[in-house]
């Protein structure tokens, strides 16, 4: 196509209709949701005079099979209200992703190009409107991705010669929330930010036959990714309150297997052999100053933002050659909580922290060989990892006579999962290098959120007072096997 891409195939969800600002919005006024995307499924097989179908391309970014599913993004808020802010509109789902290849063998030589690329998107949540006088409007949230499923079976040959060039790339994606509106001057809360989007299931079923030649450039890529939350919207004026913060959002389950014909080969570094990955969404932060001020509070706390369980299994041969490329890098990490929004005022409140999610249960199981050339090459490195706590924020008490400033607290971390690595009797791992190990297994708490720092400055002083916020717990590592 124009673009260079030899296969593209791709639905897109409409974008949702605008709203704009008006004297009065009632609290229906919003911007239009998202439409959701189709679904994609695609079968290439066949031979041509006993020939193996073959697909080519040479452009930068152009890939030669290119599958997408776009959840339309959420409507707009244009202009600001003079009572209520509108709320945004809401991101679309992403369809569902299916892809089965045989008797095909596909080539691209431009960096950033692709062999294979199957994604399904949720789309982007829109910001909520401000308010000239009072609240504003909370934002949409981000749609959810599809479920994607790729299987290559054999008789399929792909290559990559450019940097940043991922062989065959699976992914689900969660869109992004956005940022509460703006409150006014009078009584003004801020808008609530909004949740990101969940990442879907992503199975990869491989018996091809693997080689990538340049640097960043992963044989076989398979991943879950929630969407980032927004920001709770600012709130000022005579007395602010600061809108909440979204809360993070979950990814789901990652299955990669590789069978007993298939191979992987990666000549350049960072260029892991089989990678697999779910990881949880941020959170978002709680904002507010005024002259009386209270930041966050815990309702942007998110206990199910966790990294998914990942199982990836090889049967085949994995060979990697470059610095800091792994044979097999596999990890599940939970979202971090959002951080406590800062206030400033007479009297000021900082906002907490909030938690995070936790890292998942993942599982490497070993029946083949993975040999690695070069330093920091492991050749299994499985890992999860629990979210950072967010961190409470300053808070400033400045005046004239009383002022007062209280620091939030920092929130709880998510805690590491376990981490298993089996290896069956026909294993076979090697590494040659500085710092290569065969096996590298961690499950990691993620650091407890800061307290908040405080600051009062007043001026014809008759109480000052300042009050730090106390540090997050940390997480738990959990079982290594």
């Amino acid at each position: 196509d124009s673009a260079g891409r030899g296969i593209a195939v791709s639905s897109s969800g409409g974008k949702g209709g605008s709203i704009s600002g008006g004297v009065i919005q009632t609290i229906s006024s919003h911007g239009g949701t998202g439409g959701r995307a189709g679904n994609i499924q695609v079968t290439i097989s066949g031979r041509s005079n006993g020939q193996l179908s073959s697909i080519t391309t040479t452009a930068n970014e152009g890939h030669a099979l290119h599958l997408r599913s776009q959840g339309g993004d959420g409507g707009e808020i244009n202009g600001t209200s003079w009572f209520n802010g509108a709320d945004g509109g809401s991101g679309g789902n992403g369809g569902h992703v299916s892809a089965t290849l045989s008797n095909v063998r596909i080539q691209t030589s431009g960096d950033k190009a692709g062999a294979v690329i199957a994604e399904s998107n949720g789309g982007k949540g829109f910001w909520g409107g401000g308010s000239a006088l009072a609240k504003g409007g909370k934002a949409g949230s981000g749609g959810d991705g599809g479920t994607v499923t790729v299987r290559l079976e054999e008789n399929t040959h792909i290559r990559t010669q450019g940097n940043d060039a991922i062989a065959v790339q699976a992914v689900s994606r969660g869109g992004g929330g956005s940022n509460g509106g703006k409150g006014g001057f009078i009584y003004s809360p801020g808008g609530d930010g909004s949740s990101g989007g969940v990442g879907g299931e992503v199975h990869l079923l491989s018996s091809a036959q693997i080689e990538t030649l340049g640097k960043d450039s992963y044989g076989v890529y398979a991943a879950s990714l929630g969407g980032a939350a927004g920001d709770g919207g600012k709130g000022g004026g005579i007395v602010g309150v600061g809108g909440h913060g979204g809360a993070n959002s979950r990814s789901s389950k990652v299955e990669l297997k590789q069978s007993s014909v298939g191979s992987v080969v990666t000549k350049g570094e960072a260029s892991h052999g089989l990678f697999a990955e779910s990881i949880g969404g941020d959170g978002g932060t709680y904002n507010s100053s005024a002259k009386a001020a209270m930041g966050g509070d815990s309702h942007s706390n998110s206990p199910n933002a966790h990294g998914g369980a990942l199982s990836v299994v090889n049967l085949g041969h994995v060979r990697v050659e470059g610095k800091a490329a792994k044979g097999i890098l596999a990890q599940s990490v939970g979202g971090g909580g959002g951080n406590g929004g800062s206030s400033a005022g007479l009297i000021a409140i900082g906002g907490d922290g909030h938690s995070s999610g936790n890292g998942s249960t993942v599982l490497v199981e070993n029946r083949g060989i993975v040999s690695t050339k070069g330093s920091q090459g492991h050749g299994i490195h499985a890992q999860s990892i629990g979210g950072g706590g967010g961190s409470a924020a300053t808070t400033l008490a400045l005046g004239i006579g009383v002022n007062i400033a209280i620091g939030g607290k920092g929130a709880t971390a998510g805690n590491g999962g376990d981490a298993n690595v089996l290896l069956g009797k026909s294993s076979l791992i090697t590494t040659e290098g500085a710092d290569a190990n065969a096996v590298v297994a961690q499950s990691i708490g993620g650091g407890g959120g800061d307290g908040g720092e405080t600051v009062s400055v007043g001026f014809l002083d008759v109480l000052t007072k300042s009050l730090g916020g106390s540090g997050g717990a940390a997480g738990n590592g959990g079982r290594v096997q």
